[in-house]
């Protein structure tokens, strides 16, 4: 249940990482185990996010204690399977913290119980230190409307400081009692995919004149809209793939008005289960694609049932939408936040303003699809080096007041 690595030099402070679950940590430790091999050095994902962070512009001034919890149980069951903590671990985790100078503490998915009921240990453990170390999150996923985002009334086990990909994540975390402290800082992990994904390539070969009236469309769908029941389970094959029937419904909407296009799949990369019903053999076909980066230079609209890709797309500027059948109160909260910038559609082509925002989308993709190849490129380079060298000026100026923010235990 509880593993680590420390690495850098001993006498230095050190920053401990925090990652939960199976998936998370196998992506650490591969990035760990190749990172001194441009070659074979996987891309950045979320569980190797805050490490290549370390490595990259921390590791001359501090150490690194990465912490690993529930590697042996996948992400999507580590919430209902883990119950706590045992006496043992807890020792251990004492052990830990007794043995090294903790400056602050980078995690990730705070909600997930086996994270923050490390944080109100480490919080215990940590607080008759002379400067208390504080607790940074790095935002994964979309957070307007999301309960969890953050415990009110719970402080020990928030952070004290959370990383936001975007303004409408920004203003849902400052407008709440947590005591959370937002920082805008964009998005750094996919920051970092765009570094490694455009880094040393050559322009793109833009897009022949015969394709210009062609969208390229990004459809992302995944076993959990269905269990969540977000989508109904209607299924059809279109166009040689089964697609869920919300889907289809925007992109016959799309078609009926006189545009063609060409259609990309995608589900989430660390998916390990299967579609329900007529999709499950067609799994992998949603789990085969490019890069996340190489799917957005290319995309002209991005559709998602509840995905953080969309929200990732409208950050670069590529139009998207949401579709959806069925909205929980969190959802409806999510796409109220975004609303201005991301339609949803949930309620069907009769529904009046259902054809008025695809008009709408589908002339801002058409003016997506007038800009180059090169000219996406260097968009995505530029918000990828001004997102890096914010968030790395805002955690530097974190760690240069280390009294800031970190809480006592009531």
């Amino acid at each position: 249940m509880l593993d680590y690595l420390f690495t850098g030099d001993p006498l230095a402070p050190t920053l401990l990482i925090l990652l939960p679950s199976r998936e998370l940590v196998l992506q650490a430790k591969s990035y760990l185990k190749f990172r001194h091999k441009d070659s074979e050095c996987p891309p950045p994902e979320i569980g190797s996010c805050l490490v290549r962070l370390y490595f990259e512009y921390f590791a001359d001034a501090y150490a690194a204690l990465i912490v690993y919890v529930g590697s042996e149980i996948s992400i999507s069951d580590v919430q209902h399977r883990f119950k706590s903590f045992s006496e043992i671990e807890i020792e251990s985790i004492k052990g830990l913290l007794e043995a090294t100078e903790i400056a602050a503490l980078f995690t990730l998915c705070s909600h997930l119980t086996i994270v923050n009921q490390f944080l109100r240990i480490f919080r215990e453990l940590t607080a008759l230190q002379a400067n208390r170390p504080f607790i940074l999150e790095m935002q994964h996923g979309w957070v307007a409307g999301k309960v969890s985002h953050l415990r009110e009334g719970f402080s020990l086990r928030n952070p004290d400081f959370y990383l936001c990909n975007d303004v409408e994540s920004f203003k849902y975390l400052s407008k709440n009692e947590s005591g959370v402290e937002a920082i805008l800082t964009g998005d750094i992990l996919l920051a970092l995919q765009i570094r490694h994904a455009l880094k040393g390539q050559s322009n793109y070969i833009d897009v022949a004149a015969s394709e210009l009236s062609r969208l390229s469309i990004l459809l992302c769908c995944t076993p959990r809209d269905f269990e969540l029941g977000i989508l109904s389970g209607q299924v059809y094959f279109y166009r040689n793939a089964p697609l869920p029937r919300e889907a289809i419904e925007i992109l016959e909407s799309v078609n009926r008005i006189g545009l063609d296009f060409s259609l990309k799949l995608r589900s989430k990369p660390h998916n390990q289960k299967e579609f329900p019903g007529a999709m499950a053999p067609y799994t992998n076909l949603y789990n085969a694609g490019d890069s996340l980066v190489s799917q957005l230079v290319e995309a002209d609209l991005v559709l998602s049932a509840a995905s953080a890709v969309t929200i990732s797309a409208a950050n670069l500027g590529i139009p998207s939408c949401f579709y959806a059948t069925k909205c929980s109160n969190e959802m409806a909260t999510m796409m109220t936040y975004y609303a201005h910038r991301i339609p949803a559609f949930h309620s069907g082509p009769s529904h009046s303003d259902f054809m008025q925002n695809i008009m709408l989308l589908s002339r801002f993709s058409m003016d997506h699809k007038a800009i180059t190849r090169s000219q996406r490129k260097q968009r995505l380079t530029a918000y990828s080096s001004y997102v890096l060298e914010n968030g790395t000026k805002e955690i530097l100026r974190l760690l240069e007041n280390p009294s800031r923010g970190a809480r006592l235990p009531r």
